[in-house]
Order: C-alpha cells, then sequence, then structure tokens
C-alpha cells in the first residue's frame, strides 16, 4: 500500500513532525514522509482555471509535484498543527492550490468528491484549546 504522510506543520522536529515521522516507520518502506515546510509551493491567484482544467495552471513547484502524490497514494495521513483554530498556513496553501485533486463538478455544479474511498487520517495538535486558554488565565 502506497501511503503519503503530510507533516503540514512548518516545524519538521515539533510535536506533529514527530507523530508523522512515527507514522512514516511504522508503516514502511512503502510510505513517503513529506515535510511541507521544505516545499515550495507559490500561493494560489484564484484564476480558476484549474475548474476547466483540473489542474493548477501556475508554473509547475511542489504542489504538482505534491498533487501527484496525493492521487497515487492508497493512505493518505496528514498532520498539521492547530494556528488560530485552523491548520498551518503551508498545508492549507496546498489545499488551496490543488482543489481539482479533492473535489470535482457535475454537470450541475454539484461538487464530485475525488478522493472518495481512499483510506485517510488527520492528526491535529493544539496546546490550549479555546475556550481553555480564557478560562484559565
Amino acid at each position: 500500500m502506497r501511503s503519503l504522510i503530510i507533516n503540514g506543520s512548518p516545524r519538521r522536529n515539533g510535536t506533529i513532525g514527530t507523530m508523522m515521522r512515527v507514522a512514516s516507520e511504522t508503516l514502511g518502506p512503502d510510505a513517503e514522509l513529506v515535510h511541507i515546510g521544505d516545499c515550495r509551493i507559490a500561493p494560489c491567484t484564484a484564476c480558476m482555471r484549474c475548474r476547466e482544467t483540473d489542474e493548477c495552471s501556475l508554473p509547475h513547484d511542489d504542489g504538482h509535484d505534491l498533487a501527484d502524490k496525493i492521487r497515487n497514494a492508497d493512505l493518505l495521513v496528514i498532520g498539521s498543527p492547530t494556528h488560530w483554530g485552523g491548520m498551518s498556513a503551508p498545508l492549507k496553501n496546498l489545499f488551496d492550490r490543488n482543489v481539482p485533486v479533492f473535489m470535482g463538478e457535475s454537470a450541475r455544479g454539484i461538487p464530485v468528491a475525488r478522493q472518495k474511498g481512499k483510506r485517510a487520517l488527520i492528526v491535529a495538535a493544539c496546546t490550549t484549546p479555546y475556550p481553555f486558554n480564557i478560562w484559565m488565565k
């Protein structure tokens, strides 16, 4: 089983990085670990050309390479620290750039899942979740 593990933290050796490294070691030689902090992914420009072509029209970068890896993986493991209540900015950028990898549209404009049925695991880490960070001051 081809596994793609994405450390969505900008910190290679942080909590998420450690968990993703253990996942990679556990899954064995068919697992590929990608550190989002090492990737060069230009930000999405919202040109919407990907809706017609099913591929980002920006110049080739690591975002395109990761799109292919996501498409070809049997298992997708994504880890992210919680930054301001959401995923890390570099990971959000990866998702923004690869909308056509994850969803398409029917002729009537209804979203169609493209990774449906694929095994996936999402891992998150947070130090002080709201509202406890306010209550415990």
